[in-house]
């Protein structure tokens, strides 16, 4: 595993603020002004993943906290039966084994996508940051609370939905994803392969592969050089009655006042 990932400290092909992202993701859910000046005398190691990695819940580099600043990862686990289950996928900005800080017993394992970039900083550097900056970890908190109703959102579609439905919910949520780290909110990147769609949504590849082509037949999904759309999203939105946690502005179905922001509830 090791290997295949290139560990540099503090070199100049490392941009000036590698938290950049992390800002942005953060300035989405929280208005007050956050002081991220502790950033800048916090050391950290960044690393460059070539190939796809996985990092095991047991790993030693599990004593950091793991922060993209660019591509995107996944946590998963390997059920009894040998299958993979993918639980949640992370886009740049996010703090990907946010557990590891805030739940040491419940970490999970994490896989990075190949041209994935992260920062590294030990937990205990990072707790003892956000003792000394309240209102930072209110916002992070803020912003992983919004991750979790996003994350129980898609599980009761996958409980009640059809594949279909299941499928177009997730591609919600990567849109949501993207958008959350500053990506175009139309067209958006899906860097999760079919199989990879499949385990997330408790189909077979066969069946999302059907999927995808039925929703393009239907001209309901539309893919150009490695982007999607969902061509009726509003339509979308409403039917599954989706919401949107990763944003204080107006989302289809939250354009009125009597669907204030689920975060603020």
């Amino acid at each position: 595993m090791l290997s295949q990932v290139s560990v540099t400290k503090r070199k100049p092909e490392v941009p000036a603020d590698p938290f950049l992202p992390m800002k942005g993701r953060l300035g989405t859910l929280f208005d007050s002004e956050i002081d991220y000046s502790p950033f800048e005398n916090i050391g950290y190691v960044a690393k460059q993943f070539r190939t796809p990695t996985a990092i095991l819940a047991n790993d030693p580099y599990d004593e950091h906290v793991h922060i993209l600043e660019r591509g995107y990862a996944y946590t998963f686990s390997l059920l009894e039966t040998g299958r993979r289950h993918i639980s949640e996928v992370f886009g740049a900005g996010s703090i990907c084994n946010w557990t590891s800080l805030d739940a040491p017993a419940a970490r999970s394992n994490i896989n990075f996508m190949a041209g994935a970039r992260v920062v590294c900083i030990k937990l205990k550097d990072l707790r003892e940051l956000l003792k000394e900056q309240p209102v930072l970890a209110k916002a992070l908190t803020r912003h992983e609370l919004a991750r979790t109703m996003r994350a129980t959102q898609r599980v009761r579609a996958i409980v009640t939905r059809s594949g279909e439905d299941r499928l177009i919910h997730l591609l919600l949520d990567l849109r949501s994803e993207q958008s959350a780290s500053g990506g175009e909110a139309i067209r958006f990147a899906v860097p999760l392969k079919q199989d990879e769609l499949a385990d997330m949504i408790g189909q077979t590849h066969v069946h999302v592969n059907r999927i995808i082509r039925t929703l393009e037949k239907n001209g309901r999904l539309r893919r150009e050089t490695g982007q999607w759309e969902l061509t009726k999203l509003d339509d979308e939105v409403q039917r599954l009655e989706y919401m949107e946690y990763f944003s204080t502005a107006p989302f289809s179905r939250r354009e009125k006042d009597r669907y204030p922001h689920p975060v603020d509830q």
